[in-house]
Protein backbone atom coordinates (compact mmCIF):
# COMPACT_ATOMS: atom_id res chain seq x y z
CA UNK A 1 0.00 0.00 0.00
CA UNK A 2 2.74 2.49 0.90
CA UNK A 3 4.39 1.78 -2.42
CA UNK A 4 1.41 3.36 -4.26
CA UNK A 5 1.22 6.49 -2.06
CA UNK A 6 3.17 8.51 -4.65
CA UNK A 7 0.30 7.85 -7.08
CA UNK A 8 -2.15 9.92 -5.02
CA UNK A 9 -0.37 13.33 -5.48
CA UNK A 10 0.24 12.47 -9.14
CA UNK A 11 -3.46 11.75 -9.72
CA UNK A 12 -4.44 14.92 -7.87
CA UNK A 13 -2.09 17.01 -10.02
CA UNK A 14 -3.39 15.43 -13.21
CA UNK A 15 -6.99 15.83 -12.11
CA UNK A 16 -6.51 19.51 -11.29
CA UNK A 17 -5.00 20.37 -14.64
CA UNK A 18 -6.67 23.61 -15.74
CA UNK A 19 -8.30 23.46 -19.14
CA UNK A 20 -10.29 26.25 -20.74
CA UNK A 21 -13.56 24.71 -21.79
CA UNK A 22 -15.19 25.90 -24.97
CA UNK A 23 -18.87 26.90 -24.60
CA UNK A 24 -21.16 24.13 -25.81
CA UNK A 25 -22.51 24.43 -29.33
CA UNK A 26 -20.04 27.09 -30.52
CA UNK A 27 -17.48 26.37 -33.23
CA UNK A 28 -13.82 26.48 -32.14
CA UNK A 29 -12.55 30.04 -31.78
CA UNK A 30 -16.00 31.62 -31.42
CA UNK A 31 -16.16 33.45 -28.10
CA UNK A 32 -19.60 34.99 -28.27
CA UNK A 33 -22.79 34.83 -30.33
CA UNK A 34 -25.19 37.78 -30.18
CA UNK A 35 -28.68 38.32 -31.58
CA UNK A 36 -30.56 41.58 -32.14
CA UNK A 37 -28.01 43.83 -30.45
CA UNK A 38 -26.79 47.44 -30.54
CA UNK A 39 -23.27 48.79 -29.95
CA UNK A 40 -22.88 52.51 -29.18
CA UNK A 41 -19.40 54.05 -29.50
CA UNK A 42 -18.78 57.32 -27.69
CA UNK A 43 -15.70 59.48 -27.33
CA UNK A 44 -15.54 61.88 -24.37
CA UNK A 45 -19.29 61.43 -23.91
CA UNK A 46 -20.09 62.31 -27.54
CA UNK A 47 -21.68 59.65 -29.72
CA UNK A 48 -19.42 58.62 -32.65
CA UNK A 49 -21.39 55.75 -34.17
CA UNK A 50 -24.09 53.20 -33.42
CA UNK A 51 -24.20 49.70 -34.88
CA UNK A 52 -27.32 47.56 -34.78
CA UNK A 53 -27.29 43.98 -36.10
CA UNK A 54 -29.66 41.03 -36.15
CA UNK A 55 -26.86 38.52 -35.45
CA UNK A 56 -23.19 38.64 -34.59
CA UNK A 57 -20.24 36.39 -33.82
CA UNK A 58 -17.13 37.49 -31.93
CA UNK A 59 -13.74 35.84 -32.37
CA UNK A 60 -11.08 37.66 -30.31
CA UNK A 61 -11.12 41.31 -31.49
CA UNK A 62 -13.12 40.60 -34.66
CA UNK A 63 -16.90 40.84 -34.94
CA UNK A 64 -18.78 39.34 -37.89
CA UNK A 65 -22.28 40.83 -37.98
CA UNK A 66 -25.35 40.28 -40.15
CA UNK A 67 -28.35 42.50 -40.91
CA UNK A 68 -26.33 45.64 -40.20
CA UNK A 69 -27.49 49.21 -39.69
CA UNK A 70 -24.72 51.66 -38.86
CA UNK A 71 -25.46 55.26 -37.89
CA UNK A 72 -22.61 57.76 -38.11
CA UNK A 73 -22.35 60.98 -36.11
CA UNK A 74 -20.14 64.05 -36.58
CA UNK A 75 -17.63 65.40 -34.05
CA UNK A 76 -20.46 67.22 -32.22
CA UNK A 77 -22.54 64.05 -31.88
CA UNK A 78 -25.08 65.06 -34.54
CA UNK A 79 -26.42 62.40 -36.89
CA UNK A 80 -24.70 62.52 -40.30
CA UNK A 81 -25.27 59.26 -42.22
CA UNK A 82 -26.60 55.70 -42.23
CA UNK A 83 -25.20 52.54 -43.76
CA UNK A 84 -27.36 49.44 -44.19
CA UNK A 85 -25.57 46.23 -45.26
CA UNK A 86 -26.17 42.50 -45.47
CA UNK A 87 -23.06 41.75 -43.39
CA UNK A 88 -19.92 43.35 -42.02
CA UNK A 89 -16.65 42.49 -40.31
CA UNK A 90 -15.48 44.88 -37.60
CA UNK A 91 -11.79 44.76 -36.61
CA UNK A 92 -11.77 46.49 -33.26
CA UNK A 93 -8.00 46.89 -32.80
CA UNK A 94 -7.49 48.22 -36.34
CA UNK A 95 -10.57 50.50 -36.23
CA UNK A 96 -11.81 49.10 -39.55
CA UNK A 97 -15.21 47.94 -40.73
CA UNK A 98 -15.72 46.01 -43.97
CA UNK A 99 -19.32 45.77 -45.23
CA UNK A 100 -20.53 43.28 -47.83
CA UNK A 101 -23.62 42.48 -49.88
CA UNK A 102 -26.36 44.93 -50.77
CA UNK A 103 -25.16 48.20 -49.21
CA UNK A 104 -27.01 51.52 -49.04
CA UNK A 105 -25.35 54.64 -47.63
CA UNK A 106 -27.49 57.72 -47.00
CA UNK A 107 -26.63 61.20 -45.78
CA UNK A 108 -29.92 63.13 -45.46
CA UNK A 109 -28.30 66.54 -44.83
CA UNK A 110 -26.41 66.27 -48.12
CA UNK A 111 -29.32 64.50 -49.89
CA UNK A 112 -26.91 61.74 -50.94
CA UNK A 113 -27.69 58.06 -51.47
CA UNK A 114 -25.01 55.55 -52.52
CA UNK A 115 -25.55 51.90 -53.47
CA UNK A 116 -22.71 49.40 -53.79
CA UNK A 117 -21.59 45.88 -52.76
CA UNK A 118 -18.42 46.48 -50.72
CA UNK A 119 -17.40 49.28 -48.34
CA UNK A 120 -14.35 49.81 -46.14
CA UNK A 121 -14.78 52.32 -43.30
CA UNK A 122 -11.49 53.53 -41.79
CA UNK A 123 -12.86 54.79 -38.50
CA UNK A 124 -9.76 56.55 -37.16
CA UNK A 125 -9.32 58.49 -40.44
CA UNK A 126 -13.06 59.13 -40.87
CA UNK A 127 -12.82 57.74 -44.40
CA UNK A 128 -15.34 55.61 -46.31
CA UNK A 129 -14.05 53.76 -49.39
CA UNK A 130 -16.12 51.78 -51.91
CA UNK A 131 -13.61 50.45 -54.47
CA UNK A 132 -16.15 48.73 -56.72
CA UNK A 133 -19.00 50.04 -58.81
CA UNK A 134 -21.20 52.63 -57.08
CA UNK A 135 -24.47 54.32 -57.94
CA UNK A 136 -24.92 57.80 -56.49
CA UNK A 137 -28.02 59.94 -56.17
CA UNK A 138 -27.50 63.52 -55.00
CA UNK A 139 -30.74 65.47 -54.80
CA UNK A 140 -32.32 64.76 -58.21
CA UNK A 141 -29.03 63.89 -60.00
CA UNK A 142 -27.70 60.38 -60.73
CA UNK A 143 -24.15 59.14 -61.39
CA UNK A 144 -22.30 55.82 -61.67
CA UNK A 145 -18.64 55.22 -61.09
CA UNK A 146 -15.92 53.26 -59.32
CA UNK A 147 -13.66 53.76 -56.33
CA UNK A 148 -15.65 56.18 -54.19
CA UNK A 149 -13.90 57.87 -51.27
CA UNK A 150 -15.71 60.21 -48.91
CA UNK A 151 -15.87 61.41 -45.34
CA UNK A 152 -18.65 60.22 -43.02
CA UNK A 153 -20.65 63.40 -43.72
CA UNK A 154 -20.58 62.72 -47.49
CA UNK A 155 -19.53 66.30 -48.21
CA UNK A 156 -16.39 65.39 -50.17
CA UNK A 157 -17.35 62.66 -52.68
CA UNK A 158 -14.55 61.53 -55.01
CA UNK A 159 -14.67 58.95 -57.80
CA UNK A 160 -11.73 57.59 -59.80
CA UNK A 161 -13.88 56.46 -62.72
CA UNK A 162 -17.16 58.09 -63.68
CA UNK A 163 -19.67 56.55 -66.07
CA UNK A 164 -22.37 58.47 -67.92
CA UNK A 165 -23.11 62.00 -66.91
CA UNK A 166 -24.60 63.80 -63.96
CA UNK A 167 -27.91 65.33 -65.00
Amino acid sequence: MWRNVWLIPFLILCGCKHEVKHPEGLPPGVEEVLTDFTVIKTSSGIRSWTLHATRGVRVRDTFKVYGVELQLYDEDGKFSATMVADSAVFLELDSLLFAYGEIVLEAPAETVRVETHYVRWEISQNLIVAPGKVEIWKADRYMEGEWLTTDSKFRDLRLRKVYGRMD
